[in-house]
């Protein structure tokens, strides 16, 4: 077994216990190779670190869309493409709505003067 999951390339195995045989991994369109900038992140981290889920979405999108345009065709490209735009739509609809909250805290701060 790798030790990141994401590399295992699709190969048969099977169960001990029973015999069954069956595919395990990933079609090698999936399969990525670690980050160098990942890595690099992972060893000066300590176990004491603070999660930021907001690094990892930006890493997470940042991989998707090198992904996506390395690759010209592959069986989920559409969806991938999909939900980048998705992704980019939320943000500029969390821009917006942040805005909209301000303007409304203006409009309530002046309101009670």
């Amino acid at each position: 077994m790798p030790a990141i999951e994401s590399t295992a390339s699709l190969r048969e195995v099977g169960c001990r216990a029973c015999g069954h045989r069956f595919a395990y991994g990933f079609a090698p369109e999936y399969v990525t190779a670690p980050d160098p900038e990942l890595s690099e992140l992972g060893s000066g981290r300590g176990t004491e670190a603070a999660y930021d889920p907001t690094v990892e979405v930006g890493i997470a999108r940042e991989r998707l869309s090198r992904h996506v345009a390395r690759h010209a065709e592959y069986h989920d490209r559409d969806r991938d493409v999909l939900l980048l735009h998705l992704v980019d739509m939320g943000d500029r609809l969390d821009h917006e709505l942040s805005s909209v909250k301000r303007a409304i805290d203006v409009i309530a701060k002046r309101s009670t003067r």
